[in-house]
């Protein structure tokens, strides 16, 4: 399958070949794992530990945080895996562009305002999630990001992340264990965006510890609370 020029010496591709070109070029997205093969990844790593929910979980949280670690010990129908819209290594990818804007905020600045992607949320793996986490259709899906190891850590991290676009503010999130860690040997993290039930939760398994954390989005306030909601190790 070779490429030709025409007479204005432009290369021409066959059909197929173009279309190729034109997605890596577009979209260059990574070839990792769909997100709901992780429930297979989750389901062997916990049944090769016994977990105990953490004492200072709130009796209000413990009913359903001991419900959601049974399924995914069983890889339960109950769990959905989020998928992302855009997976890439790219910080300049053009379905991130909107993110770079801030770089040029012309608003009120202050230690919380947002400016560049590399060096508050990540420099690579990152993962676009919109969807639906509020249950109200008319404000439109909720925007998140995830990515690893910020240009200021100098450790390995990881977060699911939201900003305030409209005000470039930094908002929401979790921080979790990284799964494509570059500062470390080991891949030590699982991480997800679920909806388990009514709720939506990101989940973080760390291999190295064996502790399984998961946060719960509050659909009234419309956040990621800073603290699990559920805590095993």
């Amino acid at each position: 399958m070779n490429a030709v020029r025409n007479p204005g010496s432009v290369m021409i591709y066959p059909p197929v070949l173009t279309f190729i070109l034109l997605m890596l070029q577009v979209f260059d997205v990574s070839a990792r794992e769909p997100e709901s093969r992780k429930a297979l990844r989750l389901q062997n790593a916990l049944s090769e530990r016994s977990l105990n929910l953490y004492d200072g979980v709130r009796r209000e949280d413990r009913p359903q945080c001991t419900r959601l670690l049974q399924a995914l010990r069983l890889k339960s129908r109950d769990i959905r895996y989020v998928e992302p819209v855009v997976t890439t290594d790219d910080s300049s990818h053009p379905a991130l562009a909107h993110y770079g804007d801030c770089r040029s905020y012309s608003g009120p600045r202050s230690p919380e305002t947002f400016s560049d992607l590399t060096l508050s949320i990540g420099t690579h793996t990152f993962r676009l999630y919109r969807t639906d986490l509020d249950g109200n259709a008319d404000n439109g899906p909720e925007e998140y990001i995830y990515a690893e190891e910020p240009k200021f850590s100098d450790a390995p991290s990881a977060s699911y992340y939201r900003v305030d676009l409209m005000r470039c503010l930094h908002g929401d999130g979790a921080v979790v264990s990284p799964e494509n860690a570059k500062k470390s040997q080991y891949d030590r993290g699982v991480n997800a965006l679920i909806r388990f039930q009514a709720d939506h939760f990101v989940i973080s398994f760390n291999e190295d510890l064996g502790a399984l954390q998961a946060w719960k989005y509050n659909r009234a306030e419309r956040y990621f609370p800073p603290a699990a909601t559920c805590y095993w190790r």
